[in-house]
């Protein structure tokens, strides 16, 4: 069985910080590969979390994610959006964990694009996007077991104790 974690960036002005918070969190873990979604800060996180390990794109996220992210505000996207990227992410994480069926693995990002990443783990629709709470700076674990994926925890912040 393998493992996901999902990691939030940090605040702008404060992503070193949180980031070195996410790495403290998930060092229990002996992380495979780290990858890296197009988004705000979110290089800066995953190179602090994979310490010495390289930094991968996300399959099939190559290219910075527009829609997700207007400078100066982050607005709820629209629903064909949401429909737009489930429909990168799903092939994205599975071929990730089908690439790393024993191993651990962590992917970082930004609120609204790992929002849809839990969705699309927990089996739900996108209607459900303003159900899942996510934090900056915060970590989520999911156990894939076979091809069904199993949340552990979701929008963790423990580490951010004293940052927040």
């Amino acid at each position: 069985m393998g493992k996901i974690l999902l990691i939030n960036t940090g605040p702008v002005g404060q992503v070193q910080k949180w980031a070195e918070a996410a790495a403290r969190r998930v060092a229990e873990y002996d992380l495979s590969a780290v990858y890296v979604c197009p988004v705000p800060h979110a290089d800066e996180t995953a190179r602090i979390v994979a310490g010495y390990r390289p930094v991968e794109a996300l399959p099939g996220f190559s290219e910075r994610v527009e829609a997700f992210w207007k400078p100066g505000h982050r607005p709820l996207p629209f629903k064909e959006d949401l429909d737009k990227l489930r429909a990168r992410v799903e092939p994205a994480l599975t071929q990730v964990w089908e690439k790393h069926k024993k191993e651990t693995v962590a992917v970082v990002s930004q609120r609204q694009l790992t929002v849809v990443m839990i969705l699309f783990l927990l089996h739900m629709h996108n209607s459900h996007y303003g159900q899942i709470a996510q934090e900056d700076g915060a970590v989520n674990l999911f156990e894939v077991r076979g091809n069904t994926p199993s949340a552990f925890y979701i929008n963790d912040t423990c580490h951010l104790h004293g940052l927040i």
